[in-house]
């Protein structure tokens, strides 16, 4: 017999993993405590925050909230290790044998409408065997709709395409999905983790394609999440018409790394592996050409390009560039 919204919810346990954004965090668990549909558990990462303030804030949340399980973590394992770690113990099978049926996943700069976690539900796919993850909306903070996953992944490229929809409407299938709202079945979190390797940028792509080994995936466009990264995400300006920010240039890194790491996962053959590499080449001598026309010819950019580049065709992983400073840590 299909079980209702709330009965799922409350079979749910809620990942958020969070990093030296104590507003935010605190903007986050309040919009959890609205939802109309009372989740079961909630996993609360701290990716070894040193903030000050993050430490305190868990532990008073903990302490008047039963439900909650706070895991510190004992240095910053990017956002790759925080959701392996929290999504890892949120499908743990306790003392009776027992895991959550759901996990539902999002960072501290997520506010999830009221209604979401009871939207997901209400979509009825949970309720299919054959269902492995569902998806809630995204928007920005001022309400214009993110390029919401609907399409498929291209391996050969390493990139998704994407296309912007409305809020509201019926579920889509989709190939891939974000950490910000991603809603997977327990008992394919307890099979299949994220790369805690890839450290951060990607490691929703490539657990996208396990995942899809399980079942399908839909996002649901009636669960709304509202997304503030573009708040703390660093200062635009225009560079000979381009758009670009000169902070986190050390995330370019794992960005074209960690791209060639999934190719090389998953290419379904050796030719796909090839010509995967191949474009690779090419979007690093294009990522290369942008370096110098729109950054000025940032050495510290086009070093970490080069590395990452050598290093994803190498199949090294891990914590490779120091966050913030962009030092190559070998």
């Amino acid at each position: 017999m299909p079980l209702s919204p709330a009965q799922h919810a409350a079979r749910t346990c809620v990942v958020v993993v969070t990093f030296n954004r104590p507003a935010m965090l605190r903007d986050s668990l309040a919009a959890l405590a609205r939802q109309t549909t009372p989740f079961g558990r909630i996993v609360l990462v701290d990716n070894a925050s040193t903030d000050g303030e993050t430490p305190g804030i868990l532990a008073d949340y903990a302490a008047s909230e039963p439900r909650a399980d706070v895991v510190r973590l004992p240095e910053n394992l990017g956002a790759s290790g925080g959701f392996a770690a929290g999504i890892e113990r949120a499908a743990a099978r306790n003392d009776a044998g027992r895991g959550a049926d759901w996990v539902w996943t999002m960072d501290d700069d997520v506010l999830p409408a009221p209604d979401a976690l009871e939207q997901l539900f209400a979509s009825g796919l949970a309720d299919d065997p054959g269902t492995a993850a569902l998806l809630s909306f995204e928007e920005r903070s001022d309400g214009r709709p993110h390029l919401n996953p609907v399409g498929r992944y291209d391996r050969i490229r390493m990139a998704y395409a994407g296309r912007p929809l409305s809020r509201g409407g019926v579920p889509e299938p989709i190939t891939y999905a974000s950490f910000l709202g991603w809603l997977v079945r327990g008992d394919v979190a307890r099979r299949e983790l994220p790369r805690a390797d890839f450290f951060i940028w990607h490691d929703d792509v490539e657990y996208s394609q396990r995942v899809l080994g399980y079942g399908t995936m839909h996002l649901v466009p009636r669960s709304v999440i509202v997304h503030r990264s573009a708040e703390v995400s660093g200062v635009y300006e225009r560079v000979r018409g381009r758009t670009i920010t000169r902070s986190g240039q050390w995330r370019v890194y794992y960005g074209l790394r960690n791209r060639l790491l999934t190719l090389r996962a998953h290419a379904r053959s050796p030719a796909e592996y090839a010509a995967g590499v191949a474009y690779a080449t090419f979007a690093l001598a294009r990522s290369l050409v942008t370096t110098y026309a729109h950054y000025g010819g940032d050495p510290l950019r086009a070093r970490l390009l080069v590395r990452g580049y050598l290093d994803g065709l190498r199949g090294r992983s891990g914590k490779r560039v120091e966050p913030g400073t962009g030092r190559y840590l070998r």
